[in-house]
């Protein structure tokens, strides 16, 4: 067998003559259809290891890799382990792998630790937002979302645990991958001696090769005066290889670490031919149509499962509960030839698991799903697609600066990739449910990236926080605007994270980059320690309970919803309401009240309740760590509704009269917004309202997350930013 190195050695045999595995087999979330199968043959049976040999070869002549391959073909699971067995994980160094998603971290280090018969959360583990399953010291393979790495690099700039990292599920172009992809080519320029494995399914190969070989990537971003946030990054601390380099001796990341330059590396994936079928006309409600679609297959098609894409839990919801109805009324089927199943990030555990399950004999599965399930997960069985062509993604817009979520068409990748899923184990069938000139039409060819299209605070606030002064010419594969710059650094300074340098404010410009919210919630969370506030308690229920999705429980019983809200809606809005249902839930399940089935009648969800006071009780870590003091606010609502206002001003808004509300500080510019019907505020419809985001339905933006307030707060918490905005709109 031919030897592969790890910098600073040779590797060990890889040991592909034994059997793989332990005598325990930890559970796995993703089911195992080749269970009867030993490990070891299970792998060899997978596209990628024919590969094998000459991944690890790129990877010792070249220190870019770009690997493009089908989903399905193993290389989220087995590129790792390869890489493991063949030394890049000795000395204590990890493999590092990034995906967009927490439910694809999880998944597939749940089936990587299985494959090496070790206990996930040991040698194998992930790590995502409130939940790290690692060992320090024993882990070696380590999963995480692409947030959870940049978070990492705050403490250790240069990553020095790793030695090797893979981006997994580049294409999908979030704002964290993008920001990732240009620090690891600083980072890569540091320590010569790291590698990098870009790995896709649809990506434009050619354009990150080009910029991981630019040669513009030799200028170095060097702070004007050392500080202790810019040392720890521009310093050659740390480097592999701190010797300045002659001028014009490297190109790009290229030249040192025993290789050079970026290569490209196709895998082909285990498909079979898909029919790809469009409607002859537009349909008016594409969930309508999807559900019809499903029941047609269900009534004419061939035995086979079916993957319904839609864009969010509320469409997945609704479309669950209308296919389930309608299969009651089959006259050539019972109802239980079809189980019905949603998935999507915000699901419990449990209802995750039973979308991977294998159905009864004679039973058809059917899945409605989000996007996730395009790439990051693989559901074996498929073998029809029920494609809308749309996806929920982040917006901005460009003359308010809002940021929306907004309905919109997915890209012809996108949707090439869903139709993949139907071919996976046999021929199979995509239903597109639009007109195939409408597809070639109004579809782009490629996702446009997430960085050119929403809000750059966080991401510019981070860069600061890494010592990265000179944002404008920090690199990114695909550079946002200048406007959005522009916007990003305005909210900073209204934020009071830049001072009007343009300078990171030490201590509360760091702690904003460094708590892992929203640089708006994290204000609130700092604040709320302050003396004028005094109601951390109430601040970390609150910012916990928006970091998880609605705890309301999904239900076609409308009118009901609305009297529960109505019994646990507190007049400041849905912030408070949230901590008044958060204080209820433990109040009435608690073992002094012992009322089990409060929840249940209150359409309460319990377990998104615990999931938020997990997340509450790790801010309150964050907190303690700075020695900041936690106390409550008690009765004093107005108190906690003005660290609200203080918070979220720049998503202050008025009351026009009719219900429609325009932005403060941009009214002249303003999009018209309504109060969305999920609020508790929606028939109150309050004067002066701040609200956490917004959304669009239809062609109507929302807003979510809303708090009542006094207009006179405005001025007192951030007088020079609503004098700044309304001198722009000549007011």
């Amino acid at each position: 067998m031919q030897q592969y190195w790890r910098p600073g050695e040779r590797a060990p045999q890889l040991p592909y003559d034994k059997e793989i595995g332990g005598s325990e087999e930890p559970p796995s979330v993703v089911w195992n259809t080749n269970k009867n199968l030993s490990l070891d043959e299970q792998r060899r049976r997978l596209p990628v290891f024919r590969h094998r040999l000459s991944i690890l070869w790129a990877l010792e002549k070249h220190r870019v890799v770009i690997l493009v391959g089908q989903t399905g073909c193993g290389k989220s699971t087995q590129v790792p382990q390869y890489l493991c067995e063949a030394g890049w994980t000795s000395h204590g160094r990890r493999i590092g792998v990034t995906v967009p998603r927490r439910i694809a971290a999880m998944t597939i280090a749940s089936r990587v630790a299985q494959e090496m018969g070790v206990k996930l959360g040991r040698e194998v583990g992930y790590s995502i937002r409130f939940d790290d399953q690692t060992t320090a010291g024993v882990t070696r393979i380590q999963y995480m979302t692409d947030g959870l790495l940049l978070r990492e690099m705050i403490s250790d700039p240069l990553l020095s645990a790793y030695s090797l990292l893979i981006v997994d599920d580049a294409h999908d172009r979030t704002i964290q991958t993008d920001l990732l992809l240009g620090l690891l080519k600083k980072v890569m320029k540091k320590r010569q001696h790291l590698r990098l494995i870009i790995s896709s399914a649809t990506l434009d190969a050619q354009a990150l090769k080009a910029f991981f070989t630019d040669s513009a990537a030799d200028a170095e971003d060097t702070p004007e005066k050392p500080s202790k946030w810019s040392s720890r990054w521009d310093q050659p601390t740390g480097s592999a290889d701190s010797r300045k380099r002659k001028r014009g001796s490297d190109r790009g990341i290229g030249g040192g670490g025993g290789g050079g330059g970026c290569v490209v590396l196709s895998v082909e994936g285990r498909t079979h031919p898909v029919e790809v079928e469009y409607l002859s006309e537009p349909c008016k409600d594409y969930v309508e149509a999807a559900v019809k679609t499903v029941i047609d297959i269900h009534e004419h098609e061939r035995d086979g499962d079916v993957l319904v894409f839609l864009t969010g839990q509320e469409e997945i919801e609704a479309a669950v509960d209308a296919i389930r109805e309608a299969a009651r009324h089959l006259k050539n089927r019972t109802p239980q030839s079809l189980h019905v199943h949603p998935l999507y990030a915000a699901l419990p555990a449990d209802r995750q698991l039973a979308a991977f399950a294998p159905p009864p004999r004679s039973v058809r599965k059917v899945v409605v799903s989000t996007n996730l399930c395009e790439a990051s997960v693989t559901i074996d069985g498929i073998v029809f697609v029920v494609d809308p062509c749309y996806v929920k993604a982040k917006a901005a817009d460009a003359n308010s600066g809002v940021s929306y979520l907004v309905v919109a068409p997915t890209s012809q990748a996108s949707a090439t990739q869903r139709a993949g899923r139907a071919g996976r184990t046999q021929p199979g069938k995509c239903y597109r449910l639009l007109r195939e000139a409408d597809f070639s039409r109004l579809l782009p060819r490629q996702t446009v990236p997430e960085i050119m299209r929403t809000d750059l605070t966080s991401a510019l606030l981070y860069l600061k926080c890494l010592g990265i002064d000179n944002l404008v010419s920090f690199e990114f594969v695909s550079p946002p605007s200048l406007a959005a710059y522009t916007r990003a650094l305005e909210s900073l300074y209204a934020l009071g994270a830049l001072d009007d340098k343009g300078k990171l404010v030490v201590p509360l410009g760091v702690r904003m980059a460094e708590l892992p919210l929203t640089p708006e919630v994290n204000r609130m969370l700092l604040l709320s320690t302050e003396e004028g506030y005094g109601c951390a308690e109430e601040a970390l229920i609150m910012a916990a309970m928006t970091s998880v999705k609605s705890p309301w429980i999904a239900t076609r019983k409308k009118d009901y919803l609305e009297l529960c809200k109505l019994s646990l809606g507190v007049a400041e809005g849905d912030l408070l309401t949230y901590f008044n249902m958060y204080q209820q839930y433990f109040f009435h399940t608690s073992e002094e009240s012992d009322d089990t089935g409060w929840a249940g009648r209150h359409m309460v969800h319990g377990p998104t309740i615990l999931r938020a006071r997990d997340i509450r009780n790790q801010l309150e870590k964050h907190l303690r760590r700075y020695k900041l003091p936690i106390s409550s606010g008690g009765q004093d609502t107005p108190r906690i509704a003005r660290l609200v206002a203080a918070s979220l001003f720049i998503n202050a808004a008025q009351n026009q009269g009719n219900g429609k509300y325009v932005l403060c500080r941009s009214p002249l510019s303003s999009p018209v917004m309504s109060i969305h019907p999920s609020s508790v505020l929606v028939s109150a419809q309050p004067p002066w309202v701040v609200f956490q985001e917004a959304v669009f339905s239809g062609d109507t933006p929302y807003m979510q997350g809303v708090t009542a307030i006094d207009p006179r707060w405005l001025s007192a918490v951030a007088p020079h930013y609503f004098h700044m905005n309304l001198q722009r709109d000549g007011r």
